[in-house]
């Protein structure tokens, strides 16, 4: 199975990832620096992360760019979900995310662009 790590403070969106990702494993992170250190003790490296921004301890921003730093995971997609950050904001860019989608989720949108750039890795 695909390997999807999901970083979000709110248990709602975790819960929808695994709705529209059934087919994935999935492991959930709370905030950034949980998901740094799934992603720095994953055996299997993730094929897929879907990032919030705005969250406790270490946001998706500074997460991201952690994240970039671990040699497994220097090309896998990292996709920023955010509700304010818009695709034209730079900050996203620059901590090196893939792509940023917009809340409310468009769930189709996000599941094919996650095989999109899964593909191109």
């Amino acid at each position: 199975a695909m390997r999807l790590l999901v970083v979000d403070d709110n248990a709602v969106n975790r819960r929808l990832v695994k709705i529209h990702f059934e087919d994935w494993a999935i492991d959930e992170a709370e905030n950034g620096q949980q998901g740094v250190r799934m992603a720095q003790s994953a055996v299997v490296p993730y094929h897929a992360i879907l990032m919030d921004i705005n969250m406790p301890v270490m946001d998706g921003y500074d997460a991201t760019r952690a994240i970039r730093r671990l040699a497994p995971y220097k090309r896998t997609p990292i996709l920023g979900i955010s509700a304010n950050a818009m695709s034209t904001d730079e900050r996203w860019m620059e901590c090196g995310m893939t792509a940023m989608h917009p809340k409310p989720v468009k769930w189709g949108a996000l599941r094919e662009a996650v095989l999109e750039t899964v593909r191109q890795v």
